[in-house]
């Protein structure tokens, strides 16, 4: 018995060393934990949670909206220097964007997910990778106008040909990853839980 007890105590510890880390703001969490749909948060990004649960659901979508769209310029821009720099165009940057929005996109509904926030995630991730070809369009035809050029842009994807049929494909799994990123969680948290146990009373 004694030395089973000792083996859990050492197991235990070992646990501790390696420190718990947030999946969500990802520092190391100090005293106690949450887990909500098998990850690990720490206590201020549970409550964080909570507050955007609580809100109204146009603050949620304002919310989504706007982290959702700066990724979406972030990546369209990453995709373009990539593109422009190497003069290759790497397709599966576009499953990285579609990743990278949706996760965006569910962080501002609160985790929440759900059709809008579906919806919101697909056309920001389509309008991400398109606008990356705004570029182009604005060197060769400088003065068609902004409105005629973003226009060009979206349409771009399917103005290249047969050829490019690999390139729509991989931009279907982009959306498909940003679609698969917001789907409705309905997680429950558990918790707290202590990183170290307890002292032992003298």
């Amino acid at each position: 018995m004694g030395d089973s007890l000792q083996f859990d105590r050492a197991e235990y510890s070992n646990a501790a060393q390696a420190g718990v880390v947030c999946t969500q703001c990802h520092q190391q969490v100090v005293q106690s934990y949450h887990v909500v749909g098998g990850r690990v948060i720490c206590s201020g990004c549970r409550e964080q949670r909570e507050r955007v649960a609580s809100s109204s659901g146009f603050v949620r979508l304002l919310r989504a909206l706007a982290a959702g769209a700066g990724v979406a310029a972030a990546g369209s821009a990453v995709y373009y220097g990539i593109r422009a720099t190497t003069g290759y165009e790497f397709g599966l940057i576009a499953i990285a964007v579609g990743w990278a929005v949706g996760r965006a996109v569910q962080w501002g509904s609160g985790d929440r997910g759900g059709w809008p926030y579906q919806t919101m995630a697909i056309l920001l991730t389509y309008a991400s990778i398109a606008c990356n070809y705004l570029p182009d369009i604005w060197k060769a035809a400088p003065n068609a106008g902004l409105i005629p050029m973003v226009i060009l842009s979206l349409m771009a994807p399917f103005l290249m040909g047969v050829e490019h049929i690999i390139g729509l494909l991989i931009l279907g799994f982009g959306l498909f990853q940003a679609w698969k990123m917001t789907r409705r969680r309905n997680d429950v948290i558990t918790g707290p839980f202590s990183v170290a146990p307890a002292p032992a009373n003298v």
